[in-house]
């Protein structure tokens, strides 16, 4: 009788202590928090799909193709580019004029740049319909982003 009541206190304070051992890891905000992301492309005409590209601060650049706002399509990876390159860009990204950060005006054939500032404020420019008009600061950076090599 002794013996099951010395086994079962040797075993419960054992777990106790080997779970008392175990302890949370503490994860920063940092770690959790996505890499910055540049968004930019073309979408639109007839069948009405999109060629999404997206650029990470590591360097990452992707293409995505498909129907707007469809997750499931796959993103496919096509180089890394360097580190300053990536800088300047994402630096221009950050001085587009605070004036201009919002511009929803696609037309049957449309150009799209968006993502978040280094502060945190949200760009969503879409564009293409007639007379529709984004900064020069953006445009050009819309063009130099189109001629990465995104074949």
């Amino acid at each position: 009788m002794m013996l099951p009541r010395l086994v079962l206190l040797s075993t419960s304070l054992l777990t106790f202590f080997l779970l008392g051992a175990c302890h949370r890891q503490a994860v920063s905000a940092a770690a959790i928090t996505p890499p910055r992301v540049l968004q930019f492309g073309t979408g639109g005409g007839f069948v009405g799909t999109s060629t999404r590209y997206l650029l990470y601060a590591t360097g990452r650049l992707e293409r995505q193709q498909g129907a707007p706002g469809d997750s499931t399509v796959p993103a496919v990876v096509l180089t890394s580019l360097a580190p300053a390159a990536v800088a300047r860009y994402f630096r221009a990204f950050d001085a587009l004029p605070t004036d201009s950060l919002t511009l929803q005006q696609p037309g049957n054939m449309y150009y799209f740049l968006a993502g978040r500032t280094a502060t945190g404020r949200p760009v969503a420019l879409t564009w293409g319909a007639n007379g529709a008009r984004i900064s020069r600061a953006a445009q050009n950076l819309f063009d130099e982003l189109m001629k990465l090599p995104v074949n």
